[in-house]
């Protein structure tokens, strides 16, 4: 029996190599498990073909293609500004129920609309950021900014239908899209890699974990006010361990000096350096606590953090400022810990009061999260039945 089928364009690369491509691959589940065939069109830095390349898929009903990342001045500006290839495909796609773009470039997804109005076509917008102004070199750095604010001011308002990762989107778009729903960044339990995740065992000192890109000036998390916070609670007596990977020691220290000159520093901070998709969930599965220490500014409200989900599938409560609508998550002592605000002593505090909980407890809120998985790609399912069945 020949299957409905949603195509499904955006820059993730798959088929776990970014947050949005762990995004998209879990709401293509969803669609898969309503009954559809879904096609999955992402980038690859590797591929230099201007054609769409077939990826072997292990996911049965998901098809993945990938194009190749715009590499040159001239692709660029055919990604930002062109939906031929998109047209192309649609076009040859039989029984086509709807196109989902994820955050796709303005005027790209502004004319990829035009061509599906005017086809009868359902275009959704899967929509997950909003982009600060950029820090790119002018004139990119225009060219940034004002695809960033046509995209969200414009565009996507004149759309039918919206995918909202947070609140703060989903209540933007509620009142200007038609059709919107809030599925926040999910993943699949059964999925194979979560089965190799080692059964916990508390740490003798209690470890914290970060696995991540916080940015050169930690501009996306705050992992120098961690790093702080660890090495202030040990000069106090109270003794935590922090490990971290995916971003640079030697050029923290350099932006950092007077952090990787603290006396408790190269005691308690370990750094790990960069590690797989893989070696990153073990890394969180083996300590007590997770972190996600983000500020609060519109592209963390707008935003919701994969680690928290990836958190919770490895079975690891969280600590968190509550950044987005993370708390709606969050049970405060049951599956983690959420700072009282974005201050430092709140996170000091917060810490404290997360490290001197006794090794009991501890494993409490690790049983809690692995029975209590509010983040199940499943739990949405319904919701994405209901929204997609009225295209």
């Amino acid at each position: 029996m020949n299957k409905e089928t949603v195509l499904y364009f955006g820059g993730f690369e798959l088929p776990d190599k970014n947050a949005a491509a762990q995004r998209v691959v879990s709401i293509s589940k969803s669609l898969r498990d309503i009954g559809y065939k879904v096609v999955l069109y992402g980038l690859n830095k590797e591929i230099s073909s201007p054609h769409a390349v077939e990826r072997k898929s292990n996911i049965i009903g998901i098809d993945m293609k990938e194009w190749g990342y715009p590499r040159s001045v001239r692709e660029w500006f055919f990604r930002l500004s062109s939906c031929k290839k998109e047209i192309e495909i649609i076009k040859k796609t039989p029984m086509l129920k709807a196109v989902i773009c994820y955050n796709y470039p303005a005027v790209a997804l502004w004319r990829l609309n035009k061509f599906c109005v005017t086809n009868n076509i359902y275009l959704i917008a899967d929509v997950t950021e909003w982009y600060p102004p950029s820090k790119k070199k002018f004139p990119l750095n225009i060219v940034k900014d004002v695809d960033t604010y046509l995209r969200m001011k414009y565009v996507q308002t004149r759309l039918q239908k919206i995918i909202c990762i947070s609140k703060y989107l989903y209540d933007y778009y509620k009142d200007k899209v038609p059709n919107c729903i809030l599925i926040p960044g999910t993943i699949d339990k059964e999925e194979g890699k979560w089965g190799s995740i080692p059964e916990y065992v508390p740490n003798i000192a209690p470890t914290l974990g970060y696995a991540g890109n916080p940015g050169v000036k930690c501009e996306k998390e705050r992992i120098d006010l961690l790093i702080t916070a660890v090495c202030d609670l040990n000069e106090k007596g109270y003794f935590c361990q922090l490990k971290l990977a995916g971003f640079d020691q030697a050029l923290f220290e350099i932006e950092y000096p007077y952090i990787a000159n603290n006396v408790f520093y190269r005691k308690c901070i370990h750094y790990l350096g960069k590690l797989s998709h893989k070696e990153c969930l073990h890394l969180i599965s083996s300590v007590d606590y997770s972190v996600i220490i983000r500020e609060d500014t519109r592209m963390t409200r707008a935003g919701f953090p994969t680690k928290l989900s990836e958190s919770f599938a490895c079975g690891t409560p969280v600590i968190t400022t509550p950044s987005s609508n993370i708390a709606d998550f969050v049970i405060d002592g049951k599956n983690g810990m959420v700072t009282k605000d974005f201050s430092y002593e709140a996170l000091v505090q917060t810490i404290k009061r997360a490290i001197t909980v006794n090794k009991n407890e501890m494993k409490d809120m690790c049983r809690f999260v692995q029975e209590n998985n509010t983040l199940d790609y499943k739990k949405y399912t319904d919701t994405i039945a209901n929204f997609i069945r009225l295209a």
